[in-house]
């Protein structure tokens, strides 16, 4: 009986969500756009696609102050620049620091 619950309550929340697919289709991605706007574009996402998720992965280059995150899923590769505060993720929580948004890519 508990897995049948699990089984339900996973299906509703993942029916409701948008891919990034939709995402990048619906031209909400834009160069420039800071990571709290893109943090809001990835708000009804899946949680294996959203990349500001504890689960998620990110690469933190100080030098150049480049971060590329992604997804549990490994689709699609975000790239931030001027960041000088990188995405820290927690248990429960991420900071999503600072940076604008260079581009994406496939791989």
């Amino acid at each position: 009986m508990t897995k049948i619950i699990q089984i339900m309550i996973l299906s509703i929340l993942v029916s409701g969500c948008v891919t990034t697919d939709q995402i990048i289709s619906s031209n909400k991605l834009k160069i420039d756009l800071s990571k709290s706007d893109f943090e809001d574009v990835f708000y009804n996402s899946s949680i294996f696609e959203d990349p500001l998720v504890p689960g998620s992965n990110s690469e933190f280059y100080s030098k150049i102050e480049v971060e590329i995150i992604w997804g549990r899923n490994n689709k699609i590769f975000y790239v931030f620049e001027n960041v000088l505060e990188p995405v820290i993720c927690e248990i429960f929580m991420c900071n999503i620091g600072n940076g604008t948004l260079s581009s994406w890519h496939n791989n």
